[in-house]
């Protein structure tokens, strides 16, 4: 099991922007079913939005073969009122 934080500030050089990205992450392993999962909550205040932004990540991994994993990535972005959801479905093969 493993879990982070992160914080980013950011400041413009060719305009005025500020940025401030805060984020924890989590990541577990299941190694009796193959399984790997990783989340991340974010939130994101920046002087371009008007009022901060925020999202959950999470990516599942299932291990088929010694190189291969099925990965499936869910984003839900929230931005005010406004919700973005993301799902993605892609193979990782390693060499």
């Amino acid at each position: 099991m493993k879990l982070s934080f992160l914080y980013m500030h950011g400041v413009g050089r060719n305009f005025d922007m500020t940025n401030n990205f805060y984020s924890f992450y989590f990541h577990y392993q299941f190694k009796k079913i193959k399984i790997q999962t990783s989340s991340q909550i974010y939130i994101l205040y920046s002087d371009l939005l008007n009022e901060p932004s925020a999202g959950l990540a999470r990516k599942i991994s299932l291990k088929l073969k010694e190189k291969i994993l099925l990965n499936i990535f869910i984003n839900r972005s929230f931005l005010g009122e406004e919700k973005i959801s993301n799902r993605t479905i892609g193979l990782e093969f390693n060499f």
